[in-house]
Order: C-alpha cells, then sequence, then structure tokens
C-alpha cells in the first residue's frame, strides 16, 4: 500500500517507491513525482505558491474581503437568492469589519477563534456564531477547491455550540382553545391551515387558490413564499419531498372559504390589486410578510389565551407534528404531511418529545430486559 507520510498532508510515496504529492489548481487536482520526499515538498510549495501568485493576480488583491466576493458570484448559480442574501448579510455584519482587510492566506485557526470568541462577547448568540462559521468554513472550502487557497483555516476551529431550541407546543386542550379564539380573528384560515397541516409558513403564504380543491379538502403544496429587502419571490422547495398534496378538515375548509369571501371584499373595494391568485394577501393583495402577521395577528392571539408570547408561528408545526406523534399517528404519514424527505427527520427531531420514547428506542438496541 502506498505510504502516505503524517504531517504532509497530500504527500506519499508510490509502490515502485517515488514520491508524490497533489495539489488544486482552478478545482483540478494536479500531481508533482519526485524520488525523495524532500524533493516533491520542494516542488510542491513551488507549485502552490505559483498557484496562489497566479490566481491571486486573475481575481485582484485576495483579502478575505475579495474572496467573499468571489466566492458569492461562485455560488450565485447554485444556492438560492434568499440564502445567498443571507450569506451576504452575515459575513458584512458579523465577520468582514474584523477580518475583511487581511490577506485571506494568512488568516489562521486562532483568527477565526478570536472573532467567534468576541461575537459572543459582543451579545451575539452561539447558534449565530455557528452559522456564522459555517458560512466561512464553506468559503474557505470552496476557495481551496478552486485553488485560490491552499488551506482551509475553519476547518479545525469548534465554533459555539447554541443552546437546545426552546419550542412552545400547545397542549390539545391549548390548542382546542387557539382554533376557537384565532377563527375569529382576520387570519383565521392561516392559523387553522398551519396547525392541522404542519405546513411551513412560507409554503402556506405561497399558496395561490388554484393549489386549493375545495371538493377533495386538498391542497397542493409546490412553492416557498421568500422576502429578500422588502420584495418577494417564489421559490422551490428544497427537496422533492416538499412537494406534496395535504388534507385539511372540514372546519379549516370552511374557514379558508369564509376568508375568500373577505379577500373578494378587499378586493372590489381596493382601487390597486398587487398580485393576483394568491391565497392569503393584505387589504391591497400583496402577499404577507411573516414578521409582520407575527407581530401584528398573531402574538395578540397569544396575549388573550395566555400563552407564552415568545412562541413563534413556526411552533404550530412543531405543535401538529408532537400531537399528531403522540396520538399514535403513523411516523411516515407524519412525515409525508410535513414534507420531510425520510421518516428518520421527522423522529430525529421529534423523538424526544414521546412519552417513553427513550425506553422504546433502549428495546430496541436490545439493552433493556
Amino acid at each position: 500500500m502506498p505510504r502516505r507520510v503524517k504531517g504532509e498532508g497530500s504527500i506519499r510515496q508510490r509502490k515502485d517507491g517515488r514520491w508524490t504529492g497533489q495539489y488544486y489548481e482552478y478545482g483540478k487536482r494536479r500531481s508533482v513525482y519526485g524520488n525523495s520526499l524532500k524533493e516533491v515538498s520542494g516542488k510542491l510549495a513551488q507549485e502552490r505558491r505559483r498557484v496562489e501568485v497566479g490566481n491571486n493576480a486573475s481575481i485582484g488583491p485576495l483579502t478575505l474581503e475579495v474572496l467573499f466576493q468571489h466566492w458569492l458570484q461562485l455560488k450565485t448559480n447554485t444556492i438560492k437568492e434568499s440564502t445567498l442574501n443571507n450569506y451576504d448579510q452575515r459575513i458584512r455584519v458579523n465577520v468582514l469589519p474584523t477580518l475583511g482587510m487581511r490577506q485571506a492566506s494568512r488568516i489562521n485557526q486562532r483568527d477565526l477563534s478570536t472573532l467567534y470568541d468576541r461575537l459572543i462577547d459582543g451579545g451575539q448568540s452561539p447558534q449565530t456564531v455557528q452559522h456564522v462559521h459555517r458560512v466561512v468554513h464553506n468559503m474557505f472550502r470552496d476557495a481551496e477547491r478552486q485553488g485560490w487557497l491552499n488551506t482551509n483555516p475553519a476547518a479545525l476551529v469548534k465554533a459555539p455550540q447554541p443552546a437546545p431550541k426552546n419550542w412552545t407546543i400547545l397542549t390539545q386542550d391549548q390548542l382546542a382553545i387557539f382554533w376557537d379564539k384565532s377563527a375569529l380573528t382576520t387570519y383565521g384560515a392561516l392559523w387553522a391551515l398551519l396547525s392541522t397541516t404542519g405546513m411551513r409558513v412560507g409554503e402556506a403564504l405561497a399558496l395561490q387558490w388554484t393549489n386549493i380543491d375545495s371538493v377533495s379538502e386538498t391542497i397542493r403544496v409546490e412553492r416557498t413564499l421568500a422576502w429578500t429587502r422588502g420584495s418577494w419571490r417564489l421559490e422551490e422547495p428544497k427537496t422533492a419531498a416538499a412537494i406534496r398534496t395535504v388534507h385539511m378538515d372540514k372546519a379549516t375548509a370552511d374557514l379558508l372559504s369564509k376568508w375568500r369571501e373577505t379577500q373578494n371584499k378587499w378586493k372590489s373595494k381596493s382601487p390597486v390589486w398587487m398580485t393576483e391568485h394568491f391565497v392569503f394577501t393584505n387589504q391591497i393583495g400583496k402577499p404577507m410578510y411573516s414578521t409582520n402577521l407575527l407581530r401584528n395577528h398573531f402574538r395578540p392571539i397569544l396575549k388573550d389565551l395566555d400563552i407564552p408570547v415568545e412562541m413563534r408561528i413556526h411552533d404550530l408545526r412543531h405543535t401538529y407534528a408532537t400531537l399528531a406523534l403522540q396520538a399514535g399517528a403513523n411516523p411516515s404519514d407524519v412525515a409525508g404531511s410535513m414534507g420531510h424527505s425520510s421518516v428518520r427527520t421527522t423522529l430525529t427531531i421529534y423523538a424526544h418529545t414521546l412519552p417513553g420514547a427513550s425506553l422504546r428506542i433502549s428495546r430496541l438496541l436490545g439493552r433493556s430486559k
């Protein structure tokens, strides 16, 4: 077996006794050869310097800010625009003010660890810092693959671990009261839909009336609504499983029918109607912004019901899954309704909410008598 040299990374000895080393240039793996470890180490260092100088000359001085701009360009056609904007905001706010003018090739593990510590000390949450680290790691990884840099300094950095998320899960009694109260509000149909189907709020806000089949009482989920800097757009789901058909109960279907009547009245009175076909809109036909929904419509309901106002709209989805599984619903059915790519995803997220889950798992593993 070819012998790899500890600490030398991509240098190894071949079966014929010669030595070889590998490096990347513009995303392609290239090799150098020699009769000794020393010879190959020298050649490899020379080629890596040549690549770095050549690439830096072709894309300009490779400060971290320049690297980040080229990385965003690289990712433009491979990820959603909303994700790209999220990356841009996280790095511009949290990383570039401190490291933006530094040479990217000189940034090391200690620099990143110090940055993360400062972010925590400055009031950023561990979850935010972990998200920042994930973007930084991916940027350096892709830069290494493109031949822009020789190493990924983020590979060995351990970002702060976020605390477990605190969900607000309604009990069955609380949910029944929530249904009664929310049904009397403007967007009662939306709250019913989210809490009885497990739909994501972005999926619900992307619905158009053509997605609603009132005869079969089903809804076709095909897209999600995303907002960036005051403008909205429809995006494809992240996974194929998210494109699905969900069923609604009779009460929710009735609320949707009443809501359509309300929307049609708004439309007849409004001199301008911003969009056509969307199920959930404001009074001038504009798609709904989830933050406004949370502040102006969802939290007032919670206050009246003595439910913690920290509850998020997304917690209706968690409530749906938790109560369904606790009631004995088949996990595969719950996973399908929620648009999870596998049953494993559903059980990984919600197993801790099920009574006796740890005992059942230990028995499955053969550790209990």
